[in-house]
């Protein structure tokens, strides 16, 4: 199938494919509706988007509204849930492709699940992989930044992609959106894409990240949520995970209007996406493995380092990744921070590189730039210098490092990790990389690498000396 599909693009060209594109994906996800028996229309849908923050407050929606008793399955780019299990997404697509998003759907409601939750991006929402679904009970807007503009051409192109799923929203359905001073025009411009026959019944939730507070708990790592008064302890690292809660609660609120009484219940039974602000190594010791042994040896230094996995693959996200380490670093929880930083190839979001590159080498004590995704089109060599192009070359094995196999970059941070321990006993270092999360594979040119950031993070913490 695929040499055939290479063949019809080469023959209508570059141009005319991105305009025929999204109306074959779109009537692909119609056949495949039909196949499946329009599975859409026998379930609640609730559609997520936002630039950034979706795919968690996608898996928190879930798995609220199944922690309150009402049975819900999720699709995210992280993490999917069918009713019965719960599974890695091990496609490299924040929004399912139409076959597998009807099929998973038609799964829920064989499972009896009421409600399906469904991370939608503006790029799978632009190539009409949502077509057949069918009207949406709920739609959600979290936020717009720039992202992704040269695959839209423009943010007004961006923003009337994210207008189509706020469109299916259904009669006397619900529309959630951020109305924080930065978003309500983007909001209210979403809001009135919904036909006005259909918008006048449409009950309009406006709501404020200011509604709530977030503050450092006192393990000096996770967060606490305060809203009306109380305060809650929570699993959550960072403050961009609170709001990705605010907003999965108050989703979830439209479904059980009591919910506030219930948030102590549930709350700390919560967890972030995976992939996301995700501890593959954690104080010297495996959060969630059996990684024990490798203490036992005289590797002492291995008890003073954690290693983070996060996504934050735009300029946002890496703002507020890199307050969140400064805030731990300023709180005397680790004393050097050393950040694996890479970005995707075969011509993505380039203008962000050096924005992203600038942001590590300003905040974190040592930045390695390496590659994750990336073709046989791409020069890797020139994705590195891209990343660094502000950097003074002068402090080059001091401040930074190029390393272009992701795996070498681990080890050379782990070294270096190592140095900072045997110069000074008493330093503690977090080392994180970012650009991968979840995904199962690296693009590399002619061949796809299997890839699991936790797992090889902790492969070559256990094999350091």
């Amino acid at each position: 199938m695929q040499p055939i599909l290479n063949l019809i693009k080469t023959l209508l060209g570059n141009n005319l494919t991105k305009q025929v594109r999204p109306f074959g994906h779109g009537i692909k996800a119609y056949l495949a509706a039909l196949y499946y028996g329009f599975p859409g229309k026998k379930i609640k849908l609730i559609g997520i988007n936002g630039t950034k923050g979706k795919t968690t407050t996608t898996i928190l929606v879930g798995k609220i509204l199944n922690l309150l008793g009402i049975k819900t399955g999720f699709i995210s780019g992280a993490l999917i849930n069918d009713g019965q299990s719960e599974f890695t997404n091990k496609r490299k697509l924040s929004t399912s492709d139409a076959v597998d998003l009807q099929k998973l759907v038609a799964k829920m409601v064989k499972n009896n699940c009421k409600i399906a939750v469904i991370e939608l991006t503006s790029q799978g929402l632009e190539q009409r992989r949502h077509w057949g679904l069918g009207k949406f009970d709920t739609t959600v807007f979290l936020n717009a930044y720039p992202e992704h503009l040269e695959a839209h051409g423009g943010w007004g192109k961006y923003i009337a992609a994210k207008s189509l799923l706020f469109r299916n929203t259904s009669k006397k359905g619900h529309f959630l959106g951020n109305y924080d001073h930065d978003q309500l025009e983007i909001a209210q411009k979403l809001f009135h894409s919904i036909p006005f026959i259909i918008r006048k019944s449409v009950k309009k939730i406006l709501v404020l990240t200011s509604e709530f507070k977030s503050s450092l708990s006192s393990d000096g790592v996770h967060r606490d949520f305060e809203y009306n008064g109380n305060v809650y302890p929570t699993n959550l690292m960072s403050e961009v995970e609170i709001i990705d809660l605010f907003f999965a609660i108050k989703t979830a609120e439209i479904y059980v209007p009591e919910i506030e009484s219930k948030l102590a219940n549930f709350i700390p039974q919560l967890s972030g996406a995976p992939g996301r602000m995700e501890w593959a190594i954690f104080k010297g010791n495996a959060s969630q493995d059996n990684l024990q042994s490798t203490l036992k040896n005289n590797n002492n230094w291995k008890n003073e380092i954690s290693i983070l996995v996060d996504y934050a693959h735009e300029p946002e996200s890496m703002r507020k990744l890199l307050e969140t380490v400064q805030i731990w670093k300023n709180k005397g929880i680790y004393t050097q921070v050393i950040h694996i930083l890479s970005s995707d190839g075969a011509g993505r979001d380039e203008w962000k590189r050096p924005i992203h590159g600038d942001l590590s080498y300003k905040n974190t004590d040592f930045t390695v730039l390496t590659t994750d995704n990336y073709t046989e089109d791409d020069n890797p060599n020139q994705i590195l210098d891209e990343l660094g192009q502000n950097y003074d070359v002068k402090m080059e094995d001091r401040k930074f490092k190029k390393i272009v196999n992701r795996k070498e970059a681990f080890i050379y941070s782990l070294d270096l990790a190592k140095k900072y321990i045997q110069t000074n006993p008493n330093n503690k270092v977090l080392t994180f990389s970012t650009g991968v999360g979840t995904e199962t594979g690296l693009t590399q040119p002619y061949k796809i690498l299997d890839w699991d950031e936790k797992q090889k993070w902790q492969e070559v913490f256990k094999s350091a000396s």
